[in-house]
């Protein structure tokens, strides 16, 4: 494996990224249902895609959490479900979010 020539460095400010702006698209754009790219879809550790493509928000989280809500119901699973915190700078301190989705 190559050592990347950044390693031990500071980040360029190119490569940084507007994490500000990152959360304000993620909470309020809504992805085109139309546009294939910007519906949900699933990688090898989860949900992929990025709030400034609109292809990763809370549009997507919301209607992922209310999915398995609806799975879980359809087959009378009553047991309670454990939600993991996403690793992401888009939720900031609102992570808790789908935990209001199937309403328990």
């Amino acid at each position: 494996m190559t050592i990347s020539p950044l390693a031990g460095k500071p980040a360029p400010k190119e490569m940084l990224i507007d994490v500000a702006r990152l959360e304000r698209e993620y909470f309020e754009r809504h992805p085109d249902l139309h546009d294939p790219n910007q519906l949900v879809s699933f990688g090898t550790s989860g949900h992929r895609g990025s709030p400034l493509h609109g292809t990763f928000t809370e549009a997507h989280i919301l209607a992922i959490t209310q999915a398995i809500c609806d799975y879980r119901e359809r087959r009378e699973r009553t047991a309670p479900s454990t939600w993991g915190r996403t690793p992401t700078p888009c939720l900031g301190p609102r992570s808790d979010r789908p935990r209001s989705v199937g309403g328990k």
